[in-house]
């Protein structure tokens, strides 16, 4: 016999499958570009009205609000949510910083070729005009594992690197040269 679902179900008082007469539950997330910062709503429950603030002084009443914080720090963020029946409110911390890579990504030139590498070398090839001291390729399969670190000489502002990669498996590795801990260049490196 075949299993026939009911339809003739209505709303349960006091359910919490009754979502057209709940309280609203405040949910938020971000996305940062530097100073300025994209927050997501997420909240449920047929929500009314917003208000967001920022940490800073400033407010906003829509959304998804755009924000530009006029310095680095550490800013407490709420989003109160409302509608008929309630509000809810959700705090949360953020940290606001200036990205150290996108400072110096104008003066840093690299490229790895080729790319998809086929053989068991690449020849990565660098040149800055900011004086590195004791910059390292390290190279990072998919799961954030490091696969590879070699360091790197630098004449003239320049590089040039035989990266030997014949050891690694076909897949997409994420590469980054880091001068004292500080990331000065990522992308990314495929091998066939």
């Amino acid at each position: 016999m075949p299993n026939f679902p009911n339809y003739r179900l209505h709303h349960l008082e006091g359910s919490p499958c009754d979502t057209l007469r709940q309280p609203p539950t405040a949910a938020w997330s971000y996305e940062a570009q530097a100073l300025e910062l994209a927050f997501q709503d997420s909240s449920y429950h047929d929500i009314r009205a917003w208000q967001w603030d920022f940490g800073d002084g400033a407010t906003d009443t829509v959304p998804y609000p755009v924000h530009a914080y006029a310095a680095e720090g550490v800013y407490n963020v709420c989003l109160a949510v409302s509608n008929p029946r309630g509000v809810d409110t959700l705090c949360r911390e953020v940290q606001v910083i200036i990205n150290a890579t996108n400072e110096v990504e104008n003066v840093i030139s690299v490229s790895i070729s080729p790319n998809p590498i086929t053989g068991s070398v690449a020849l990565l090839q660098l040149e800055t005009s900011v004086k590195l001291s004791a910059p390292q390729i390290i190279v990072r399969d998919a799961l954030g594992r490091e696969v590879l670190r070699e360091r790197l000489r630098v004449v003239d502002g320049k590089v040039s690197h035989e990266l030997k990669v014949g050891h690694l498996a076909a897949g997409v590795y994420f590469c980054s040269v880091e001068e004292v801990g500080r990331v000065v260049w990522q992308g990314k490196l495929v091998k066939q």
